[in-house]
């Protein structure tokens, strides 16, 4: 079998790409870097939402266990689904999904938990109701996809506030300068 060398002129396109886009700001997603709580409690989440962040907070390196100095609280997470478009019988042809979840981070003790802050996620999808069961799994698979963007969101927004979080009783070093 024969392979097809790359000529110079892809090699430099090439080079001059891999440059460019870490000079653009470009960059994979990495796991938020969550050391700040290397231990964190989960309450109020549903089934789905407590396996995603468990994951996902597995795989930043932070542990979830049933007490902790801080517990990752959500006070509402509800669904709602609705038409957004008829077909020319007025069956409904595109469905919109909406995941609202309100949570905060909250200390353990005589510590004031943190703001309380809400997350919405709207996707629309297209509903064929000819074949409901197919318009049904691509429904279950949409939820999956934003439950995982929801935990991402808010593992970045922990990400970013940790810093400033009083751990272990005291203040952090962002916190007190």
């Amino acid at each position: 079998m024969m392979t097809r060398a790359l000529s110079p002129w892809r090699i430099q396109i090439l080079l001059l790409v891999l440059i460019a886009l870490p000079g653009c700001g470009w960059q994979l997603r990495t796991a938020p870097d969550m050391g700040a709580l290397p231990v964190l409690a989960l309450s109020g989440a549903g089934h789905d939402l407590r396996h995603e962040l468990t994951e996902a907070l597995d795989n930043a390196g932070v542990r979830v266990e049933a007490t902790s100095d801080w517990t990752l609280a959500f006070s509402r997470e509800s669904w709602t689904k609705r038409t957004v478009a008829t077909d020319t019988r007025g069956r409904a042809a595109e469905r919109e999904l909406r995941l609202n979840l309100e949570w905060r981070l909250e200390p353990g003790g005589d510590q004031r938990p943190g703001p309380r802050r809400e997350l919405t996620l709207t996707r629309t999808f297209q509903y064929s109701p000819t074949d409901a069961t197919t318009s049904s799994d691509e429904e279950d698979l949409l939820r999956e996809s934003m439950y995982r963007d929801a935990v991402w969101q808010i593992l970045r927004q922990i990400e970013a506030t940790a810093s400033q979080l009083p751990l272990n009783g005291e203040e952090s070093d962002a916190a007190t300068r």
